[in-house]
């Protein structure tokens, strides 16, 4: 099984990827071992009604290329190329992907016991 090596700041790193709605989307639509491309993903994101309407394609590449999947790149959960525009998984693609699904759907929800 993969581990994510490092301090707790590495960790803290992974969660805090996690922790955005449309990250944990980019996550889910990403295939083991083999890499996607920015525009893909983002099809895959305007794809997916919010609110009732759907999402601004420009605006969305936007975000993706400057804000989550460098913060992604970042705590290693994903190999981001923004010269190329590819983004791959890596070992801890596989982690954060367990994360998410002991957590459950993958979406934060209010717990109650």
């Amino acid at each position: 099984m993969c581990t994510i090596h490092g301090t707790v700041d590495a960790i803290d790193g992974v969660f805090d990827a996690l922790s955005h709605p449309d990250r944990r989307r980019i996550l889910r639509a990403l295939r083991t071992g083999s890499a996607t491309t920015v525009t893909a993903l983002v099809s895959e994101l305007v794809g997916a009604e919010i609110g009732g309407r759907r999402p601004d394609r420009t605006r969305i590449e936007v975000v993706l290329h400057h804000r989550h999947l460098p913060k992604m790149a970042d705590a290693g959960v994903i190999d981001y190329d923004p010269e190329s525009g590819t983004v791959e998984t890596t070992e801890a693609t596989v982690v954060a992907r367990e994360l998410l699904r002991r957590e459950g759907t993958g979406n934060r929800t209010a717990r109650t016991r």
